[in-house]
């Protein structure tokens, strides 16, 4: 069975999105994990899963900047820089951003130069609801489970589903843009970004 770990990393994330996430992974044969992400500690715990996941998906406020509320802030490459080395997903993960700008290029820049591992990033690019996130998500993971579609065409279906843009980036392709290795130069030049805890 594929696995699907659904990391809630805002305090104020609606209880009802996670559920509905969770029935909608059922029903496409996924099994679902939850796992709270609301401190370094926790962050460091994801350690604990010892097989790998075929979809992540991370509920929380964001920026183009990170992830996170005002107690535990994460910037999306150390994010990607902590949980690489873990072994806890497929070549073929999916990332499925469940926030506002989750979608935009350069969250997709920052945790592909985080980790080399991660093929695909989706979300949306634009500020949007749970009942925009749940239905867009449901959309997608329909559209990857029983048609079969490249996540690319998923999230086109997501965005007609929703009026929102959903858009899904794709490693191979990003890695031929000369921007996007600027910009993992840039990042690396200054060393690995701390985890960020607000006080």
């Amino acid at each position: 069975m594929k696995q699907f770990l659904l990391l809630r990393a805002s305090h104020d994330i609606c209880q009802v999105e996670i559920e509905h996430i969770q029935t909608v992974a059922r029903m496409h044969g996924l099994e679902p994990r939850v796992h709270l992400v609301d401190s370094q500690e926790s962050l460091n715990s994801l350690e604990q899963y010892t097989f790998e996941f075929d979809y992540i998906y991370l509920a929380s406020h964001a920026n183009p900047d990170g992830f996170g509320d005002q107690q535990f802030f994460v910037p999306w490459f150390s994010f990607a820089h902590v949980i690489c080395p873990l072994n806890m997903f497929t070549d073929r993960a999916v990332f499925l951003l469940a926030c506002c700008r989750g979608g935009v290029e350069k969250v997709s820049y920052d945790i592909f130069a985080g980790c080399d591992r991660i093929q695909f990033v989706c979300g949306p690019r634009w500020k949007v609801t749970a009942p925009d996130l749940t239905v867009g998500f449901h959309t997608f993971i329909y559209n990857m489970e029983n048609r079969r579609l490249q996540p690319n065409q998923a999230a086109e279906r997501a965005s007609h589903a929703t009026g929102f843009d959903f858009l899904c980036y794709d490693r191979v392709e990003i890695e031929r843009k000369p921007e996007f290795e600027r910009h993992r130069g840039a990042i690396w030049e200054k060393q690995p970004v701390p985890v960020v805890q607000a006080v």
